[in-house]
């Protein structure tokens, strides 16, 4: 199969201006909105930057982190039901803090007749992310609200829950929305294997509107055409597509690639606007570069790393020096 170069590597639909969109729904995050949805809240890296949060590939254990011994643990369960029921995005955060005891409040939001609850559900399992996750976000999939498929997808897209690769294969076979396909190409992609690999294929055999995002995945997986059609976007004429590059090089971390980007901390080409009207500003395919060796060489500058920063000169010979 040849990949197209010419084109963002990853339909607007699913990764908006610093990342996949696929959706993490962390409700400490800034958020966007997926075509048709709901804000669904995104996660940021611990280095501050939004997007897609490659501490996702390992999947959580089968048990989450116990609720420290000196919070009120009722009123905390009874706090959690309260914010599911009120569909209070406040609730992921507090089902993070009481972890495997969150989940009978969690199962049960799933199953109630206000979308924007069940969509918090969605958000909550995934942020959990235990075994137990999987058939409530599987469940998720079919959902009759649009929101809450895609929340589900999102999760299952950012951090597949062990055991996860059957499902995906199985439920990318079976799906017909291409927001919702995407999402779980994306998936597959954090998943190794022959499965994976030829589920994608599938995938984009079926929908020219995933190609994309099946280079995306594929490259992920190791497939050296798809990883060679990559390294080509970071070198193509258009500073869009090269900035757009940097951006899913983060969701890929492949070691070649992050070779590649490096040269791109020189790259000033202006690309997205910030700001107001009165008081616009241009963000670089250089700025992005930052962003992107910073998260994947796990550098620590000695300024903050954030979206829509504009870093400066000296700023950006710093990350430049440490990413030797």
């Amino acid at each position: 199969m040849s990949w197209n170069t010419g084109l963002v590597s990853l339909p607007q639909m699913v990764f908006a201006v610093s990342t996949a969109l696929a959706a993490s729904c962390a409700s400490s995050g800034p958020k966007d909105t997926l075509p048709g949805a709901a804000p669904i809240p995104l996660a940021t890296t611990t280095s501050g930057s939004v997007g897609d949060e490659e501490a996702g590939d390992e999947a959580a254990g089968d048990e989450a982190a116990p609720t420290t011994k000196n919070e009120p643990h009722a009123a905390l369960l009874a706090e959690l039901e309260q914010h599911l029921a009120s569909a209070n995005w406040q609730a992921v955060d507090l089902a993070k803090r009481l972890g495997g005891d969150a989940w009978p409040a969690v199962e049960a939001a799933a199953q109630q007749p206000e979308f924007r609850t069940r969509q918090i559900a969605m958000a909550c399992a995934g942020a959990l992310g235990t075994s137990r996750a999987l058939p409530l976000l599987i469940a998720g999939l079919g959902d009759p609200h649009r929101n809450v498929s895609i929340a589900a997808a999102s999760q299952l897209s950012l951090s597949p829950p062990p055991g996860a690769q059957a499902e995906l294969v199985r439920s990318l076979g079976a799906c017909e929305e291409d927001v919702i396909c995407a999402l779980l190409v994306r998936g597959l992609g954090r998943l190794p294997g022959e499965r994976s690999i030829a589920a994608v294929l599938d995938a984009a055999q079926r929908s020219d509107a995933l190609l994309d995002v099946a280079r995306l995945a594929l490259s992920k997986l190791g497939d050296k055409d798809a990883l060679r059609s990559q390294r080509a976007l970071l070198k193509n004429r258009s500073a869009a597509i090269r900035y757009q590059a940097l951006v899913d090089t983060r969701y890929i971390a492949n070691a070649t690639l992050i070779v590649a980007a490096k040269p791109l901390l020189q790259d000033t080409a202006p690309v997205v606007s910030i700001g107001t009207p009165y008081n616009e500003q241009h963000r670089r395919v250089c700025d992005q570069a930052v962003d992107t060796l910073v998260v994947l060489l796990q550098l620590e500058p000695s300024f903050a790393v954030a979206a829509e920063t504009i870093y400066s000169d000296e700023q950006i010979r710093e990350v430049a020096r440490l990413a030797r």
